[in-house]
């Protein structure tokens, strides 16, 4: 088995008691005796597990190294002795064959481990240590070995594992075949929870898929065999195969062939596996370094003594893994281990030799414990009418407490009567779990009432029921329950994580009072106004879109819904309790609509959730936001989704009608269409105006949408002066403007500056063309072009004003036909100009 996690090195010990004098290598002769002393004993017999006998004359050494030597007859038991007095003299031992060339990879560790382990301590010249034992504990005096079977990793055990790249059938995985037969001891559970697909090679989804689906999967135990030789069945084959598969799915197995090294996978996805896919919640991974040397030998001997064989592990230098199980133990503290190899040298050895806290060795530990999967044969139905509250207990026949399936209660209970119904489910007051496995309580005839008794323990605080009709907080929070009903004549108040952790619970009747202070509607409990949501009930296979108008989800709401597979919080969610999404284990997608992060109001939110491979999905732009937020950081996957519809900005001139209003998408893909309207007409004015954008026929809450914007620029106006023409010596005449590109039936009148035309020409000006400049003019909605013109200044025709004949009279006009002398003899007081006398143009 290739593990491929690292630690830092831990030791591992138990308490010591220090025994001894000063340290000194054993003889050769002293090792021997040690060892024909126990492998002719009785101890030897009582811990066999078939007919054992050993000639004592032919115990020999089988393997020598410098820590420990081997000793034993060919193919009938063996002894490990250590070498120096510093450790115990005997380390282990087995009834079974020993090879000096042993296959064996979880036995060769411990070889090696206890080998480093004693030479160290010599080295140190450590006093002799004696261990603490297990009755030194409180535990029985010995337990023997639990699991009958002898089983391993090739044929029929890993005949549903997938091939391997060179043709061959890949191994179980010593953590598969380990875990299965800590099931097999317990002959269950019948069936897992849920489904899952990994791949070979590992998490290569362009490789083989390997699917188990749990629910489906029916466990014959009673078809597997304690071990598996040429003479088995087709079906006896197959039953053993199932497990292991589908054990090896749920602790996501890295599959290799033995020629790969073998197949692997984390101790610490063992645990979450048997949670989330066995329903074995109280499973717990543990590492040595996490505990003392006593509470750590503690949690091994109180697991046997309560019957709960448990996967244990290391590491080796090369940090390669190894899992095999502990299943009882002897009176002299040797754990008996079943490693996992067809029965081949099972049986007891020392493991709290492996690195006391003094040494730095390579020997990693940890365990996997509390593996107790629910028994289904309770059949227990009953119906019990209290006269008086609190005296439920004394009614039921101490024998069958924890026998009941079904239970109806009628009458008032009170707290004590609660905290019998949590014992009897499965939790006492404490928390821990009992042996009860009530599936069904029915309450719809019993009162609740309020009372200074407690119905369970938190943090030390007992935890009362303070108010008639009403559900505490936690009242039935980690239990066995399947199905509640509630009182008929209704509940007024519904505390938090009232069934929080009750996984399996997948119907409650529930019946709120007139004056209830929440709302039970399709599984879900809301607070009266729907803002909070309090509780969801646990079984939830299709996953909870949480509705507009929610703004806070309480502490545990969802706490052990492990089937829920998705997640979507609306875009009003604000905040988020404590452990409220504790425990959802099969979480796939968590999908948060709003921009703004969900601020989350407690600790341990997603305890226990799916955040290795469930992908939390959120807006577009908020990724960054997420990931250097706490526990939102605990996600592994997150990914950006949404739509933006934006709408297309916009230009058109002054007068004309708007242009078609169009939008662009950026994201996902959307059905419907978003509607656009602007306020702009053709008489609006030259500015920016809103081009609105409105979802029309889109539905979708993940899109946004964005406004444009039009902009009504100045319509091209365009201003040309005329051309004129002009004899030498006349003023220049009154210039014409035309206009060109008013629009709205518009005039000059709406400039607000005309325009000028001027030219350097004068009445002195010789004649020739001079160019008439048009500019100046202003307007608010119009950009004016100009076209100049030009003057065209001609000789003059007129008659030289000397020529005018003297003595005569004669009146004397302007070309305009104003007479500015009358009878006039000459031109000498007028001014130079041209100047019409009898009908001829004159020059002065």
């Amino acid at each position: 088995m290739n593990i491929n996690k690292r630690y830092t090195f831990v030791p591992l010990a138990l308490m010591f008691l220090v025994a001894g004098a000063s340290a000194a290598p054993r003889s050769k002769t002293q090792m021997k005796a040690e060892a024909t002393k126990l492998l002719g004993s009785a101890r030897m017999k009582a811990a066999a597990r078939r007919s054992f006998s050993i000639d004592t004359k032919a115990i020999k050494e089988l393997k020598v190294s410098e820590g420990y030597v081997v000793y034993g007859s060919e193919g009938n038991g063996f002894a490990v002795i250590a070498t120096d007095d510093t450790s115990p003299a005997i380390l282990g031992y087995s009834d079974t064959k020993f090879e000096s060339k042993s296959t064996n990879p979880n036995f060769e560790w411990w070889l090696s481990m206890v080998n480093e382990a004693v030479v160290s301590r010599a080295k140190a010249s450590k006093v002799a240590l004696v261990n603490k034992m297990p009755s030194g504990y409180g535990y029985a005096e010995s337990v023997a070995a639990l699991c009958e079977t002898r089983w391993g990793q090739n044929k029929p055990y890993n005949n549903l594992c997938p091939t391997a790249t060179n043709g061959t059938r890949t191994l179980t995985g010593c953590a598969a075949t380990s875990t299965a037969q800590v099931l097999r001891y317990h002959r269950a559970p019948e069936h897992g929870i849920g489904s899952r697909t990994i791949y070979y090679p590992a998490n290569n989804m362009s490789g083989t898929k390997i699917s188990a689906d749990f629910e489906k999967s029916k466990y014959d135990w009673n078809a597997m065999l304690e071990t598996y030789d040429s003479k088995y069945s087709v079906e006896e084959g197959d039953a053993v195969a199932l497990i292991m598969h589908d054990l090896g799915v749920a602790v996501g197995m890295e599959y290799g062939s033995e020629a790969d090294g073998g197949s692997g996978a984390l101790h610490e996805n063992v645990a979450k596996g048997l949670q989330r896919y066995y329903g074995i919640e109280d499973a717990k991974y543990i590492v040595r370094k996490d505990y003392s040397d006593n509470e750590w030998m503690r949690i091994i001997y109180e697991q046997i003594n309560n019957k709960q064989p448990l996967v244990y592990g290391g590491f080796d230098r090369s940090m390669g893994g190894h899992s095999f199980v502990l299943d009882g133990y002897d009176a002299e503290g040797k754990v008996h281990v079943n490693w996992g190899w067809d029965g081949n040298y099972d049986g007891y050895y020392d493991i709290n030799i492996l690195d006391p806290q003094a040494y730095k060795f390579s020997s990693n530990q940890e365990a996997v414990i509390n593996i107790a999967p629910d028994k289904t044969s309770s059949t227990l139905k009953g119906s019990i009418a209290l006269e008086a509250a609190g005296t439920l207990a004394a009614q039921i026949e101490a024998d069958k407490f924890y026998n009941y399936d079904t239970l109806t209660v009628s009458g008032n209970i009170n707290a004590a009567d609660l905290r019998t119904l949590r014992s009897m489910a499965g939790r006492d007051a404490e928390g821990n779990r009992t042996r009860g496995h009530l599936r069904v309580l029915d309450l719809s005839e019993a009162r609740i009432i309020a009372g200074s008794d407690y119905y369970m323990t938190e943090n030390g605080k007992k935890l009362t029921v303070e108010r008639d009709a009403s559900l505490p907080d936690k009242v039935f929070s980690n239990t066995r329950l399947e199905k509640i009903v509630f009182p008929k004549t209704g509940i007024s108040s519904f505390g938090k994580g009232v069934w929080a952790y009750t996984s399996k619970l997948k119907e409650v009747v529930l019946t709120a009072s007139a004056d209830a202070n929440f709302i039970y509607e399709d599984g879900i409990v809301y607070n009266s106004d729907k803002t909070t949501l309090i509780a969801a009930l646990p079984f939830q296979p299709n996953g909870v879109d949480i509705k507009h108008g929610v703004i806070n989800v309480a502490d545990y709401a969802f706490a052990g819904c492990n089937l829920m597979p998705r997640v979507s919080l609306s875009s009003d969610v604000k905040t988020i309790g404590k452990e409220a999404f504790a425990n959802c284990w099969s979480l796939t997608e968590f999908k948060v609509f709003s921009k703004n992060i969900p601020q989350l109001n407690g600790t341990n939110v997603f305890k226990g959730a799916n955040v290795e491979s469930c992908l939390l999905m959120v807006r577009a732009g908020s990724k960054m936001r997420f990931q250097n937020t706490a526990q939102w950081n605990d996600f592994a996957n997150i990914v950006e989704f949404g739509t933006t519809i934006k709408a297309r900005n916009q230009a058109r001139e002054y007068g004309d009608e708007n242009p078609r209003l169009t939008f662009t998408i950026i994201g996902d893909k959307v059905e419907g269409k978003p509607v656009l309207s602007c306020e702009a007409t053709t008489e609006s004015k030259c500015g920016r105006y809103t081009i609105h954008i409105e979802p029309g026929t889109i539905t979708d809450e993940a899109v946004d949408f964005e406004d444009g914007y039009l902009v009504v620029t100045q319509a091209p106006l365009y201003v040309t002066v005329e051309d004129a023409t002009r004899e030498t010596g006349m003023e220049n005449p009154v210039f014409n403007i035309t206009y060109d590109g008013f629009k709205n039936e518009e005039t000059a009148d709406v400039l607000t500056t005309k325009p000028v035309a001027s030219c350097m020409a004068d009445a002195t000006s010789q004649a020739g063309k001079y160019e008439i400049i048009v500019s100046g003019g202003e307007a608010d909605n119009y950009e004016l072009f100009y076209n100049n013109g030009w003057l065209t200044v001609t000789p003059s025709t007129a008659i030289n004003g000397s020529r005018v004949t003297e003595g005569t009279t004669f009146n004397v006009y302007t070309l305009e036909g104003v007479c500015v002398k009358h009878n006039a003899k000459n031109l000498d007081d007028l001014a130079s100009g041209i100047y019409v006398v009898e009908g001829k143009k004159i020059v002065k």
